[in-house]
């Protein structure tokens, strides 16, 4: 069980879902891992105690979560919307 000031990270695709949780959303994002096929479209959700935020992204935006420089731009986005 993840601890309550931690981040929690779900990336959804059909129906396979990744998991992962870290003290920082970049961690978490890194943690996070690769799906094994990406055709579909994908929920991320992204949580800190009460507050949650899930994002929808289309195949292309989940491959470029692959890369570096598209986590840290997305874990600044997901800790924006988490405050």
């Amino acid at each position: 069980m993840a601890k309550k000031n931690s981040f929690n990270i779900s990336l959804t695709l059909g129906g396979e879902t990744i998991t992962s949780s870290a003290p920082s959303l970049l961690e978490a994002l890194i943690a996070l891992g690769v799906p094994r096929k990406i055709v579909t479209k994908g929920v991320l959700v992204a949580s800190k105690g009460q507050k949650k935020v899930e994002l929808f992204y289309p195949p292309m935006k989940i491959k470029s979560l692959l890369y570096p420089i598209a986590r840290f731009y997305t874990a600044k986005k997901l800790e924006t919307l988490l405050k």
